[in-house]
């Protein structure tokens, strides 16, 4: 952070400018977002969704760092005494590692200064100081900050941003989540927020929280229609947060049945599959793939226009393996159901599509295409398809094609399939479909 000063003003007050970013004194932390953290698999697993839980612009299946951009409301002026303590909270916590005078300046009357406070912790929780951060007490204040609405917008936004990033650590998100008024304050947020960055951090809180098993249940009684107002909305960072908050929601039953009750909802997220947005586009299949296990769903997914194509697409996406792996999932779960299975197998070359992608991709998205070529065994024209390109005869019996797909899944494709009796079961049943695990976003903000 660098101060200049500046010329007095009308009323004989000194004032300094604080700025962040590129013109600090000293290089800003980078940011990282949380993503949802795999939850454990279930009988039927749903996929995990991608990191892309905090206000910068990376997101993972996995972790990243992004460095803070300077904007336009990151350059605050103050009076007197305050920005000198800001000034010396800040290098305290560069020199010293010690948080807690930028966590007292929290608790300023000061708005800009409280603002400017918590943007110096946003940043500092991008790396790994989040634990430091939240023992010099910044949990407390921050949560206050959300909460109250006669705070200004500007500190209400960094205040989210920062919990957003604090929140990619496991040990802050649970203290986080013990503030349950915090959830719907973050819902009025998403809805509410002055800027499109304020509306992406309080849903990249949200998306973080929801990792918790016990927050689902409250940010899904408040957060649901704020949501999917956002994934309608929104700009792109913030739709894809949203997204995926939806996604880490739907790995309960229950509340993959709600969304589902909103089709709309369901065909916004098909239609964001071909984004131009690589990471927007993937959250939207990383969100479709938990919510594709209840029945109702799988039929509001599969009869939306074109969503064959768009799956296909999406699977032909040059080294973008997570996008590959969450289309693999929808396509997979979407298939189980019969009658969908025989109209996927009627798209022209698509069996033979999905084959030759199983053969060159990573074994979790091998795992679902396999799903999907066994789902298409039932349809008598697919069977043939697959048994001549599996090296069998064309009238092979379904149980033979089933298990030569178990057998190239595994990685034993000249196995002598043909000797199994007819009684023969595979090993791997698959029920209504799987989910991803849920994921905090790693990125900070």
């Amino acid at each position: 952070m660098a101060i200049s000063h500046k010329s007095k003003t009308a009323t004989g007050h000194k004032v300094v400018t604080f700025a962040s970013g590129t013109e600090a004194r000293a290089a800003s932390p980078s940011c990282v977002v949380a993503q949802s953290l795999d939850d454990g698999d279930d009988k039927q697993r749903r996929h995990a969704i991608p990191n892309f839980d905090d206000d910068d612009d990376d997101d993972q299946w996995g972790a990243y760092m992004v460095p803070p951009t300077p904007t336009a409301d990151a350059r605050v002026e103050f009076v007197g005494l305050d920005a000198r303590k800001l000034e010396h909270a800040s290098d305290a916590a560069r020199d010293g590692n010690d948080f807690a005078p930028l966590c007292a300046l929290l608790r300023s009357d000061n708005e800009a200064c409280v603002a400017q406070a918590a943007m110096a912790l946003r940043c500092w929780a991008r790396k790994d100081k989040k634990l430091d951060i939240a023992r010099a007490g910044a949990i407390p204040p921050l949560c206050a900050i959300v909460t109250k609405t006669d705070r200004g917008a500007g500190c209400r936004a960094q205040a989210a941003g920062c919990l957003r990033n604090l929140s990619v650590d496991a040990r802050c998100r649970a203290r986080i989540g013990k503030e349950h008024d915090l959830t719907l304050a973050l819902a009025e947020l998403v809805v509410k927020g002055a800027t499109p960055a304020a509306r992406e951090h309080a849903a990249g809180a949200l998306r973080n929280l929801s990792v918790l098993p016990a927050a689902r249940d409250r940010i899904a009684a408040v957060a649901l229609k704020p949501l999917a107002a956002l994934v309608l909305d929104g700009d792109d960072k913030g739709r894809a947060q949203a997204a995926l908050c939806l996604g880490n929601l739907a790995k309960d039953d229950y509340v993959e049945a709600r969304i589902g009750r909103v089709p709309w909802l369901l065909e916004a997220l098909v239609r964001l599959t071909n984004e131009d947005d690589g990471e927007l586009a993937t959250a939207a299949l990383s969100a479709l793939w938990n919510l594709t296990v209840s029945a109702k769903n799988k039929a509001t997914v599969a009869a939306c226009p074109g969503v064959f194509r768009r799956l296909l697409d999406a699977l032909r996406e040059d080294h973008d393996w997570a996008k590959k792996e969450a289309a693999a999932g929808v396509l997979c779960n979407i298939t189980i159901d019969a009658a969908i299975a025989g109209d996927f197998a009627a798209v022209e070359g698509a069996v033979e599509a999905v084959f030759d992608l199983a053969l060159s991709c990573t074994d979790r998205c091998k795992e679902q295409l396999v799903g999907v070529l066994r789902s298409a065994t039932a349809v008598d024209a697919a069977r043939a398809a697959i048994a001549t390109i599996l090296g069998l005869k064309p009238t092979a019996a379904e149980h033979v094609v089933d298990a030569a797909l178990l057998d190239f899944r595994r990685g034993s494709w000249d196995a002598p399939v043909e000797t199994f009796g007819v009684g023969f079961k595979p090993a791997y049943a698959r029920r209504h479909g799987t989910r991803r695990s849920v994921h905090e976003d790693d990125r900070a903000m």
